[in-house]
């Protein structure tokens, strides 16, 4: 069927799957994650897949949410595969955070999919994406103001996330799940024109479609691939000199000034200063003058320049901040800030919270600490290391957390950022004979 055909081929251009992959299915009932879940069955055997079903209750609905519920429950269950199903108060949540309820229930499935992750030790978590969400995210953040790389639209994968309906339309999707007969739920909250993403899906893009352009979202998904092209040679051209901490203006002189716009928010995130426009058209000023001039960039920082050299400079005090480190026994517990972190010799895994579980014979001494300018580590379920600071930028976390999140490490690197990310390293595999538990307790960062 030519809707496998499509997937199998977009999942090995961009290496979503691989042999003996451990995948969770995040899973609301809709077409679209139904559909996937039925087309990486058939790849299972294939590649060797082993499937869970991650399922979500944001208990808004009422009677609706626990129809939703039941029904993957049923379809976990038909096919032999292990479901999972977390409920949560979104409405609650949103209040105590002062959030909206779209975002708080974001955080809290992302949160209980990476927490499952672990817990599983599992490769990867699938989200049932498609083409139409592409273009309307790109609709969104365009009408919302963007830059480039906001308008590469939703990546096909980020650390374990990966998106392998991407390439496929909704219209597909639908002709798919009739063809086989295979059921689906339908959330009523996705038919009122409401919300702003809602209200492009249903109004805008077909009257689009239907008075302007016929073919408007393969146009808008060829302009997509276009950008992220463009954007890629960019951050190479711009990662060549960013790593270092002091320039010359000599070194982006050559730059178009959307570049030189570029670099300066790249440089400004290394120090992890929150950046705003002004910020960046005021840097953008003093390097076109001449002489030496200085702007006061928040929190102690300045961003200095000297004739043709400039910088940015760090506070004294965070410059000569003393790391302070705890012993963590095993087993035993330790208290670091607000929290009390523990480690447990235990028998078994098993899905827990805000947990970590660790192959014990990999370390022999257990340390925590905050964070260090340079940390590095393998997060679960990526084949290759990241910065911890770039780790914190794409995970989006506040700066807040970012200076408080207790980091636990042996002689042999960083073992576990608490209640955030495991290392790749330290997990436990089938090969484990000592298991210990990792956990982070009173108030949980990872929230």
């Amino acid at each position: 069927m030519e809707i496998f055909e499509k997937v199998s081929r977009y999942c090995l251009e961009n290496k979503l799957l691989k042999k003996d992959d451990k995948i969770i299915v995040a899973m609301s009932g809709g077409p679209d994650s139904v559909s996937l879940f039925h087309i990486l069955l058939a790849f299972k055997e294939k590649f060797g897949l082993t499937l869970y079903l991650a399922h979500v209750n944001h208990m808004l609905r009422g009677s609706e949410a626990e129809a939703d519920e039941k029904f993957v429950e049923k379809l976990g269950q038909e096919y032999g595969v292990e479901c999972f199903v977390k409920r949560a108060d979104v409405r609650e949540y949103a209040r105590e955070n002062k959030i909206g309820e779209e975002e708080a229930g974001r955080k809290i499935r992302y949160s209980f999919f990476e927490s499952l992750k672990e817990t599983l030790g599992a490769d990867k978590v699938a989200l049932a994406h498609n083409l139409d969400d592409d273009v309307e995210t790109f609709m969104f953040r365009l009408m919302r103001g963007t830059s480039l790389i906001g308008l590469e639209g939703i990546p096909v994968k980020r650390d374990f996330y990966v998106r392998p309906l991407l390439n496929i339309y909704k219209s597909e999707i639908l002709h798919f799940l009739e063809q086989n007969g295979y059921g689906y739920r339908t959330d009523s909250s996705n038919l009122e024109d409401k919300y702003t993403r809602n209200s492009i899906r249903l109004n805008l893009i077909p009257d689009i479609e239907n008075n302007y352009s016929r073919n408007f979202k393969e146009k808008v998904s060829a302009l997509m691939e276009e950008i992220k092209e463009v954007n890629l040679i960019l951050k190479k051209d711009i990662e060549r000199i960013s790593k270092q901490d002091s320039f010359y203006l000599n070194d982006i002189k050559e730059f178009p000034e959307y570049m030189k716009k570029r670099f300066i928010r790249e440089y400004l995130e290394k120090y992890e200063i929150e950046i705003s426009r002004r910020k960046i058209v005021d840097i953008l000023s003093i390097l076109n003058s001449g002489g030496s001039k200085e702007i006061d960039l928040g929190n102690g920082y300045f961003f200095k320049k000297v004739y043709d050299y400039f910088k940015v400079e760090i506070p004294e005090a965070k410059e000569n901040e003393k790391k302070t480190e705890k012993l963590l026994p095993i087993p035993g517990k330790v208290r670091y800030n607000s929290y009390i972190i523990t480690a447990t010799v235990v028998d078994k895994v098993e899905a827990e919270e805000n947990a970590f579980y660790i192959d014990a014979e990999k370390v022999k001494k257990l340390r925590v600490r905050p964070r260090n300018e340079g940390d590095f580590f393998v997060p679960v379920g990526m084949s290759g290391g990241k910065k911890l600071k770039k780790f914190f930028i794409d995970m989006k976390l506040p700066k807040k957390i970012r200076e408080e999140v207790p980091i636990v490490v042996s002689e042999n690197g960083i073992v576990w950022v608490a209640g955030i990310r495991g290392s790749e390293n330290f997990k436990v595999t089938k090969s484990t004979k000592s298991i210990v538990k990792l956990k982070i307790e009173e108030g949980s960062i990872s929230e």
